[in-house]
């Protein structure tokens, strides 16, 4: 569950902002594919096996003004699945988000402990290595 909040945070501090500030062009057809609705069967089935039961940060005072625990689930597990089509790509940043989500798992879930994750995301992106395709 410490993975999957984990990616959530990334959504909400990094995914949505960057799709605010930068608006790419988005092409509704090249998410619909079967890559995508496998990730999304997954993501669906482990967020079931593995609700998040705690957690501390911004994001969960966020979900508290919520109505209920289904649509604090339904949230996060939307905001995980857009993070994961977002860094779908083999490349240094998925490899850099996948460790840290790695050690996030072992950690207290609360969203303080992205920052570090989240400068470096930022950092490439004014780079423009972000999106760079592997070699």
């Amino acid at each position: 569950s410490n993975f999957f909040f984990s990616v959530s945070c990334i959504c909400f501090y990094f995914v949505i902002p960057e799709l605010i500030l930068f608006r790419p062009r988005i092409i509704l057809s090249n998410f619909l594919t079967l890559k995508n609705y496998f990730f999304a069967g997954i993501l669906l089935m482990l967020f079931i096996l593995f609700p998040l039961t705690e957690a501390q940060g911004i994001l969960i005072r966020f979900l508290q003004l919520l109505p209920s625990e289904l649509i604090k689930l339904i949230l996060l597990y939307f905001l995980a699945l857009l993070a994961f089509i977002r860094f779908y790509r083999i490349n240094i940043t998925f490899w850099i988000i996948f460790m840290h989500c790695g050690l996030m798992m072992k950690a207290y879930p609360w969203d303080k402990y992205m920052l570090p994750l989240l400068v470096v995301l930022w950092f490439l992106k004014s780079r423009k290595i972000l999106d760079r395709k592997t070699s």
